[in-house]
């Protein structure tokens, strides 16, 4: 993990990931790695759920997300 020890994505990140990416591993890459560039772009320490909201946007999820329940 590059040297971090801490958690990178929290739990509700990480279920909004699978959720926005309805599972599928390529699009779960592709908006992991938006969450981390957004999460870059905002200084952010932690990907929070937000964050990938964002980055579903940023790459067109829109529809996949559009009911977005809290987990």
């Amino acid at each position: 993990m590059g040297g971090r020890n801490a958690t990178l994505f929290t739990e509700r990140a990480l279920r909004s990931l699978y959720r926005c990416s309805r599972g599928i591993p390529r699009v779960i890459n592709s908006l992991a790695n938006m969450s981390l560039l957004e999460g870059f772009a905002r200084d952010a320490h932690v990907i929070d759920e937000g964050i990938v909201y964002s980055a579903a946007k940023e790459i067109g999820l829109n529809g996949y997300c559009k009911n977005k329940e809290k987990a």
